[in-house]
């Protein structure tokens, strides 16, 4: 919001474009950005998730004094946080894919579009077997790594706290009790004490830091699924895993109408 405007940024500018709303979100996320207009932000970051039972979660940023009139709000908002603090319900909501469930805070990385999650989560679960040692680097609240409990066993690896708090309660909610999780820089994971024999690796658009890739170059797993929003990194990523091959590569498209898609490769180790 700027100036009382809300929209999004023009390409490569700070200019904001008005909507009223967005054509590829929930309705009731487009529902929601009418209702934003009565909290009198003048400037300020508005982010409105929806999960699958069509319940709203709010988190602003913002200076202003923010006026929200709680008595009138719609039941399907769970919670409005400002400024990271939680001023009405929870700062979290459930969202179901594949008969898994999650919790997930307000500043926990989930994936946006569910049908399309729905599919990714496949990919990944038809690529682990029953003997596999699994360890998931960027693993947020626990998606993928839920996704690979018939494996022996299963390693998450994430930076936020709170979303290692949700993956925790996530396995308990699912009753994985093969899936650990562990809050620490991926960066950082070096001095592991297990071994495993497939790695996950979701990483932000900026790709694996230096760090991960000679964590790869030296415990040389014997396969790789590489998930990237961002396919030019991935490439530049790959180019410097000398010992690995593409055996499969899947495109989902996550974000209909842009030129962002969901890039999964498959890597094994050469012989």
């Amino acid at each position: 919001i700027v100036n009382g405007n809300i929209g999004y940024y023009e390409s490569n500018s700070h200019k904001i474009i008005p909507i009223l709303k967005c054509e590829i979100a929930y309705k009731k996320i487009n529902d929601t950005i009418s209702l934003i207009k009565g909290f009198n932000i003048i400037n300020g970051e508005v982010i409105i998730r929806c999960n699958y039972k069509g319940e709203i979660l709010i988190a602003i940023t913002s200076n202003d004094k923010v006026d929200i009139d709680y008595d009138n709000l719609d039941e399907s908002i769970v919670g409005i946080i400002l400024n990271d603090k939680t001023i009405y319900k929870d700062n979290y909501f459930y969202e179901k894919v594949n008969n898994l469930v999650y919790k997930v805070s307000y500043n926990s990385f989930f994936q946006v579009n569910i049908e399309v999650a729905k599919e990714l989560f496949s990919l990944v679960d038809k690529n682990i077997y029953e003997n596999d040692y699994v360890l998931d680097l960027y693993s947020g609240v626990g998606t993928f790594s839920l996704n690979c409990s018939k494996a022996k066993k299963v390693y998450g690896v994430e930076i936020v706290e709170n979303a290692i708090l949700n993956a925790l309660e996530n396995a308990l909610l699912n009753h994985k009790d093969n899936v650990e999780f562990i809050l620490s820089d991926a960066s950082k994971i070096v001095d592991i004490d297990f071994e495993f024999n497939k790695l996950i690796v979701d990483p932000p658009r900026s790709g694996l830091s230096k760090e991960v890739i000679n964590f790869i170059n030296e415990k040389l797993p014997e396969k790789i699924i590489y998930i990237s929003c961002d396919y030019h990194t991935q490439v530049r990523d790959i180019n410097l895993l000398p010992d690995y091959k593409i055996t499969k590569s899947y495109v989902c498209d996550m974000f209909p109408f842009t030129y962002h898609v969901e890039s999964v490769i498959l890597l094994q180790r050469k012989d």
